[in-house]
Order: structure tokens, then sequence, then C-alpha cells
């Protein structure tokens, strides 16, 4: 008898254990379908609203008012607002950070970018500029050549907008090389005699 008494004690605690874990799985199913369809309103809230809209400039020409850029002293401010163009009148959620990002540093004179969203509907860029060490006068294959200025790294920029500087003459440099080798000739030319 105490083995039957057992038997069905066990067999009820079983049973009830399996309605646990059929109770804990439909509360995890019941929080996660809540959770998205929270989510899926929350987003949809903040592609809508006009208070997140990234307003671009009111006439053509001037700079915008949301988009605050702070350390482009020879970058051109025109080319890095460009980057912004098709987003502006969208919500400022939808702006792709890290592809702005990435086309800043196409930029002449980029050398670094940071790009953060300043809600409720601004985006502040800040750009860490080139630092020249040397002028260039590049020859292309055809036999023309242009001046320019090199970094520390071998990236060429434009000098259009670098007044002042005093920086030696390269010579050797061409646009068909990589930056490996112009990286090379322009450390070459930095190290001490």
């Amino acid at each position: 008898m105490a083995r039957k008494q057992a038997a069905e004690a066990e067999t009820q605690q079983t049973s009830g254990g399996g309605w646990r874990w059929w109770l804990l799985i439909l509360s995890v199913c019941v929080f996660a379908v809540t959770g998205m369809f929270a989510f899926s309103r929350l987003e949809r809230f903040l592609m809508r609203d006009a208070r997140f809209t990234f307003l671009g400039p009111q006439d053509p020409g001037d700079e915008s008012k949301n988009l605050r850029i702070e350390g482009a002293a020879h970058a051109s401010r025109a080319a890095v607002t460009s980057v912004f163009a098709s987003d502006f009148g969208r919500s400022l959620y939808e702006v792709p950070v890290a592809e702005r990002r990435r086309r800043l540093l196409a930029v002449n004179w980029v050398k670094q970018a940071a790009v953060l969203r300043v809600w409720p509907n601004q985006i502040y860029v800040k750009i860490e500029e080139r630092v020249p060490v040397a002028f260039v006068q590049l020859e292309a294959n055809d036999g023309t050549s242009r001046t320019a200025m090199i970094d520390g790294d071998g990236v060429i920029v434009d000098p259009h907008n670098a007044k002042g500087y005093k920086l030696p003459v390269l010579t050797g440099i061409r646009e068909s090389q990589n930056d490996d080798e112009r990286r090379r000739r322009v450390r070459r030319m930095m190290k001490p005699a």
C-alpha cells in the first residue's frame, strides 16, 4: 500500500511539473509577442513623428541648423553636408549612421569621423583631419602634373584650402602608386638624418 501511495504521489508531481513548464513557455511567448508589438509601435512612432525629422537647410547654399560639424578646417563643409543630403526631411531614426561615417572617410582631408544622433532631430559630426607633411608634384601617365600634399600615411590631399603651410617637397610620388608605397616613401623622408 505504501508503494501505491508513493507511485500516485510521484505521478501527481510529474503531471503538476508538466503544467508548470507549459505555463512558463506560454508566459515567455506572451512576453515575446508583447515586446515585439511594443517595439514595432515605438519604431513607427520614431519614424513618423515630426519631432524627429532631420531638417535640411532652409535655402540652398545655407547650412542646416540640425547638422553640427566640428573639426572641418580644411575639409569642405559642403562636401560633408552633401553626405547627409539624402537624409534631410527623414526621421533621425532612419539615418544610417555607420554608412554616413564610411562616406565621410572618402571626403578630402578627412582622416577619422564620428557621427552621432542627438535626439530629437540633430546629427553631430566630429572630424579629425589629415596633417600634411610634404608637398608633392604628381605626374600622371599622360605627362601632366599637379601639386598636392601628402600626409604621414601616404594619403594625397588637395591643397586648395591649405594656406600658410611651409613643408618640404617630396619627389618620386605618383598617383598610380598604392598607399603602402607612398607611405614607405613618406616615412623614409621623415626619418631623422
